[in-house]
């Protein structure tokens, strides 16, 4: 192929350009190692729990908002109702 590992940058007859990735067999268990070594990548996960998080937080908003307009105008309205 080339190139040693998953990473072809071209000029091997074919041009796939800067970063495809070549699929071939013995490059497997390499594959795997570059998995796991992400996963204990710091910033990495740091990035995947606050993007989880936020997500939950937006999800909480959607649902929850309507309901807390409601019953804040509900309550002010009638706060406003009692010191006439």
């Amino acid at each position: 192929m080339g190139k040693e590992g998953i990473w072809n940058r071209g000029g091997n007859g074919r041009e796939e350009g800067i970063g495809c990735v070549v699929s071939n067999i013995s490059s497997k268990p390499r594959r795997l190692t570059m998995i796991s070594g992400t996963c204990c990548s710091k910033s990495f996960m740091l990035t995947s729990a606050g993007a989880t998080c936020m997500t939950f937080v937006t999800g909480a908003v959607a649902f929850w908002g309507p309901t807390y307009i409601y019953i804040s105008v509900r309550t002010v309205r009638a706060s406003a109702d009692d010191s006439r």
